[in-house]
């Protein structure tokens, strides 16, 4: 939905005297000058605000909120416990995919129209294949659009690979990830999971908000959508598999994140009490 549509509603709300939090948001980046001074005019007036990064208090900053507090808590999603894999073998067991050995999972999707990702994508997926013997794992985070995505980068490879095409719920992602040795991808919320389960990514990026998820659980991209190649992506996730599973820095940030992300359940608790407090009064 546009940004214009979520500001209405949370000027209805406050024409109506409720309290407005902003929950685990991630904010810009804000180009257009209307967009900014609506932004602004609206964030002025709402009780609370919590941002999933520094980044996005900046452009908060910039954009001249300065009324309500910010604070920065962590993606709502992160505070999500890790899931049962048992799920994730089940779904890819109705796939035909069962026994040991290693699996890459690629969760991906199309972007403005560019294509040469996707070879890059084939070239390392095929390569993988041959020297370490994987099974690739095409997982679409959004059904059926990301399925098309994966059918388009399979066409393109040489070696076999598997394209699940179905729609799959929260746990049901988070249990796909978990079976995995590692996963590249250009999906945030692919990264997350994975991370979550303690699973190590190859990152594409596309937006500021992976970059800004990277960086958070300490660790590098591979590249963005215009510059990943096959090589790259190859030495990366090779690097990854090596290891045997996310670096023990990434797994202390991770539970700081986690920590973070539970703060905003507070935040909103304490928005709701004082509400009602005020109203008694």
């Amino acid at each position: 939905r546009s940004l214009y549509y979520y500001l209405l509603i949370m000027r209805m709300a406050l024409f109506f005297h409720k309290p407005v939090m902003l929950y685990a948001q991630g904010i810009g980046p804000i180009r257009r000058p209307k967009a900014r001074k609506a932004v602004r005019n609206v964030l002025q007036k709402v009780t609370m605000i919590g941002v999933r990064d520094s980044e996005s208090r900046q452009e908060l900053q910039r954009l001249g909120v300065t009324d309500p507090p910010i604070h920065v808590t962590a993606d709502a999603v992160l505070s999500m416990p890790p899931v049962d894999k048992k799920i994730g073998f089940y779904l890819l067991k109705k796939h035909g995919i069962n026994g040991v050995g290693t699996r890459i999972g690629i969760a991906i999707r199309n972007w403005q129209h560019m294509t040469r990702y996707k070879d890059e994508i084939a070239k390392a997926a095929d390569e993988l294949v041959r020297t370490v013997g994987a099974r690739i794992i095409f997982i679409p985070m959004q059904y059926p659009a990301d399925a098309e995505a994966a059918s388009d980068v399979a066409a393109r490879m040489k070696e076999p690979a598997t394209v699940l095409k179905e729609a799959y719920n929260t746990v049901e992602f988070m249990a796909l990830m978990g079976c995995m040795d590692v996963v590249i991808a250009n999906r945030l919320h692919a990264l997350i999971f994975a991370s979550i389960m303690q699973v190590p990514v190859t990152a594409i990026s596309y937006d500021p908000k992976i970059d800004g998820f990277i960086s958070l659980i300490g660790d590098t991209l591979c590249g963005t959508m215009e510059t990943v190649t096959a090589g790259t992506l190859v030495t990366d996730v090779t690097a990854r598999l090596k290891a045997g599973g996310i670096m023990p820095e990434v797994r202390a940030r991770m539970n700081h994140l986690r920590r973070q992300s539970m703060r905003n359940a507070y935040l909103a608790l304490r928005v709701i009490e004082e509400h009602t407090a005020a109203r008694k009064g």
